[in-house]
């Protein structure tokens, strides 16, 4: 039988990481977890770190504050799994998460499945394609995406999916977290990483919700939300791929099939719709507008 490893990154939410570890179930498939640890050694960790569970748990000690990317990379490294799911410590696994095992049995081109988010209420859903306007890579659904049946499980292709997704190891080995993201943008690096150096597809499976528990403590969204790490970042995402500007059009799939004629849309999504129809230059020169408001709000950029 197939097992799967599973790699999840803590830097402070410990007791998160207790509930996404207490939420695999034995059944899973899921062998071996690899936590990729950059935070502090506390107590509350190594008491967690001893506990026994229906699988091994491989604990990877990180410089403090190594940061996202590279603490999925060395996470990665440890693996050996064909297989390898790679989640946040804020989330709960399903109970039919080998159903994204079976997609990519099926499915030799897909580099990773993913399922989609249960959050506040919610189904979120934030899977779309990345397509280049000149100097712009523009975030869009720009099409009608067709739904397929795989084995029986729906599955949907986007270029970029939610982290909540199982892959192949030749998808990780071929492109993976570039270490020089500390936090914000190491995501979509990735998946324009792969769009731009490999073949490898994704897709989501949409019957497979993983439960989403957001947030953490002042020192974790200070962190989190940091304006100036993330414009760092931002700077390094643009300039290691030469574009001048990211523009978000619909991220939202599910949003994309709610049915509204264009005249109901809600007024975001018309506003996104306006922009896009501008000049590039122009809309370069209002997402860098748009930027230099946040940061003087102390906000990071989007």
């Amino acid at each position: 039988m197939t097992s799967i490893g599973l790699g999840v990154t803590v830097f402070e939410r410990t007791k998160k990481l207790s509930n996404l570890l207490s939420s695999i179930s034995a059944n899973s498939l899921i062998s071996t977890v690899y936590i990729g640890d950059n935070g502090r050694l506390t107590d509350e960790k190594r008491s967690l770190y001893a506990t026994e569970f229906p699988f091994e748990l491989e604990v990877v000690n990180l410089e403090f504050d190594a940061g996202l990317a590279q603490s999925r990379k060395a996470v990665v490294e440890e693996s050996d799994d064909d297989f390898f799911l790679v989640v946040d410590n804020d989330v709960k696994i399903p109970h039919n998460v080998s159903n994204l095992l079976t997609i990519l049995q099926e499915q030799q081109e897909l580099g990773g499945v993913g399922g989609i988010l249960i959050e506040n209420g919610r189904i979120r859903s934030d899977c779309y394609d990345l397509h280049e306007r000149g100097p712009l890579l523009l975030k869009d659904i720009r099409e009608d995406k067709p739904i397929r049946s795989v084995d029986g499980h729906p599955l949907v292709q986007f270029d970029q999916i939610q982290n909540v997704t199982m892959y192949r190891r030749e998808c990780l080995e071929d492109y993976c977290w570039d270490p020089e993201y500390v936090i914000g943008w190491e995501h979509t690096d990735f998946f324009l990483g792969h769009k731009k150096k490999t073949n490898w597809e994704f897709g989501v499976c949409p019957e497979v919700m993983f439960r989403h528990y957001p947030g953490g403590n002042t020192d974790y969204i200070s962190k989190r939300r940091s304006h100036h790490r993330i414009r760092q970042t931002k700077k390094y995402f643009l300039d290691k791929w030469g574009y001048e500007q990211v523009l978000n059009g619909q991220t939202n799939w599910l949003e994309s099939h709610d049915g509204l004629p264009p005249t109901e849309a809600p007024a975001s999504e018309l506003g996104k719709q306006g922009l896009l129809a501008l000049p590039t230059g122009l809309q370069v020169h209002l997402m860098n507008l748009r930027d230099s408001v946040r940061k003087l709000r102390g906000e990071p950029p989007f």
